[in-house]
């Protein structure tokens, strides 16, 4: 089934505004998804414990943890399953009345149905259950209930699972479709559906692309891939939608960071898939029909990009705490982003509003410490997408005492154990480190006397 375009689907401006190619960003050590051999690193604060997801979910799991054997179903377990089953098909024949098969009677119990199955691990029964529930409710309830939108979420995620990417992507359109037509535009709950078509595209955006090294054919260009150009129309949707809401709480202001974050991470992996005979300058991937291709400065991208995470005005001057702190994270994501470009002037102007803001509260040292993370290696968005969407279990750690020049640049590496500089990962984390680049090791606008962060490397 082709990809149905919604008629608000217009992105072609964004695109022309942000599509701004320019110069293949180079594949080193560890720094890439496409470097499956190599090994992960993930770098925590030793004395505060912060990490890359802190600001996103401070329950992410930081320690080694064991592989757990796969635990089996006791027996007497599966036979009471098994005639559990058997009773809920039985009575699903017995709601049928005479004459009319779509009982809205059978929606509770196809319902329940589904559940034993997905217990039992017949993970294809359970999406045959959900899909007749959602084809009875459709004629029980027409064709725009509310209530489809969880029918059509399961069905989509079970067709993933099964391996079925067509049919997961009607689904996740169908899904789409339905929520966009019954929700009011400023319902907090469409930047959801928006965050969720996004997320499926970003996901089919990095299969279609991990197997390449670099774009051979211009018109295998992002401008030209359909699941680059629906993942950053919609990214862009949420985010505006979350800049133009009237208050963040705690759980929009993640999910406002977790959509910035994994917008970057769709354009970075975009820019390094990207290959040109010029590393200065880029084709404009949307010239006139009848112009000659034009060329456009690479800082332009990095610029686009900044001017949409940047936080609004209104929300730098808010007197609302909670509004302060989520402009400061803003802040620091842009400058991770600029860091992670090269934009080093740029990302340190960031890094500065972040400090300039925190110094118009009067929050506690660790408050301030927790927000800017002074010292900590910053990921580049790839990576941190790879942990968001894996979730590694760890196999070991290197503690580190990382010396920064004046400008956050690495000027000394010391292992805490001499030992570990015999492990066979120790000359990739050297690598990753020196290659690395630092937040500023500055709180409330002051430079640290001590030019030195102890980091705990985590290991896959």
């Amino acid at each position: 089934m082709k990809l149905l375009m919604c008629p608000f689907l217009s992105c072609q401006r964004n695109l022309c505004n942000s599509l701004a190619w320019f110069a293949i960003i180079l594949l080193v050590g560890s720094n890439s998804l496409a470097a499956g051999s190599q090994p992960r690193f993930f770098p925590v604060i030793r004395d505060s414990g912060m990490h890359w997801f802190s600001y996103f979910e401070s329950a992410y799991p930081m320690q080694e943890i064991p592989p757990q054997p796969a635990s089996s179903m006791p027996e007497d377990d599966v036979r009471t399953l098994a005639e559990n089953i058997l009773s809920y098909e039985q009575a699903l024949e017995a709601a049928e009345p005479s004459g009319n098969n779509y009982h809205i009677e059978q929606i509770e119990i196809l319902d329940t149905l589904a559940l034993l199955y997905r217990k039992a691990g017949d993970i294809e029964k359970a999406r045959d259950a959900i899909s007749r529930q959602y084809f009875i409710s459709r004629i029980s309830r027409g064709l725009y209930d509310e209530g489809h939108i969880g029918l059509l979420a399961e069905l989509a995620d079970i067709s993933v699972q099964l391996g079925e990417k067509d049919q997961a992507n009607e689904y996740q359109y169908a899904l789409l479709n339905l929520q966009t037509r019954i929700l009011d535009a400023d319902d907090p709950v469409l930047i959801n559906a928006y965050l969720r078509w996004a997320d499926w595209h970003l996901q089919n955006y990095i299969s279609s692309t991990e197997s390449l090294i670099r774009f051979s054919t211009w018109d295998a260009a992002p401008a030209f891939n359909t699941h680059f150009r629906e993942s950053d129309s919609f990214y862009r949707k949420a985010i505006a939608s979350f800049q133009n809401g009237t208050a963040l709480n705690q759980q929009t202001r993640v999910s406002l960071l977790v959509a910035i974050r994994k917008w970057q991470a769709l354009h970075f992996i975009a820019l390094k898939q990207i290959t040109t005979e010029n590393p200065l300058r880029r084709h404009d991937p949307f010239p006139g029909a009848e112009e000659k291709p034009a060329f456009i400065a690479p800082t332009m991208h990095v610029a686009n990009i900044a001017k949409e995470i940047k936080p609004p005005a209104l929300l730098s001057q808010a007197s609302d705490d909670n509004e302060i702190q989520t402009a400061i994270m803003q802040y620091m994501l842009l400058g991770d982003w600029q860091l992670s470009m090269g934009s080093v002037r740029d990302a340190s102007e960031s890094y500065g509003m972040a400090r300039q803001l925190l110094q118009t509260r009067s929050l506690s040292p660790d408050l301030a410490n927790s927000l800017l993370t002074p010292g900590l290696q910053i990921s580049e968005p790839d990576d941190w997408y790879y942990f968001y969407s894996r979730r590694p279990e760890f196999r070991g750690h290197f503690d580190v005492r990382i010396t920064l020049d004046s400008d956050n640049r690495v000027e000394k590496i010391d292992f805490e154990d001499e030992e570990m500089l015999k492990h066979e990962y120790a000359k990739a984390l050297k690598r990753h480190i020196i290659l690395g680049k630092f937040r500023p090791l500055e709180v409330n606008g002051k430079s640290s006397t001590e030019r030195s962060v102890s980091l705990r490397y985590y290991y896959e």
